[in-house]
């Protein structure tokens, strides 16, 4: 599965999002088949790679709810979807919570948004 290519489909330059549990706004910055840049929280812009976004599939298949596990910390849980993009791209920020939305808006995952906020595969 491309998630770029989905994700292209479904979001444009400065399109507004919220994350899933506090509704923090947050814009989509760029996108593109390279990488997706977000502006979060007060004006910090976070790039996403391509080949991150493209293994949450596989990093989620076969698996139930997942996790999202999003704190502002490096030490993220093993096997939360935190811990996956922590491990998948250079930057450290915490961007579980912004992906799980985009990838929600994709209708790539379903969102249980009940504390602890989780995903699954809806494809």
């Amino acid at each position: 599965m491309n998630v770029m290519r989905i994700l292209m489909g479904k979001l444009k330059d400065g399109d507004i999002l919220v994350t899933p549990v506090q509704s923090k706004k947050f814009i989509v910055e760029h996108i593109s088949e390279a990488e997706v840049i977000l502006s979060i929280g007060e004006g910090w812009r976070t790039t996403i790679p391509a080949k991150c976004l493209n293994g949450i599939p596989n990093f989620l298949k076969g698996k139930d709810w997942v996790k999202i596990g999003a704190i502002h910390d490096y030490a993220s849980k093993p096997g939360t979807l935190e811990d996956y993009m922590n491990n998948s791209k250079p930057e450290k920020r915490s961007t579980g919570n912004y992906v799980a939305s985009l990838l929600e808006h994709a209708e790539i995952v379903d969102i249980d948004r009940k504390p602890p906020s989780k995903v699954r595969l809806s494809l």
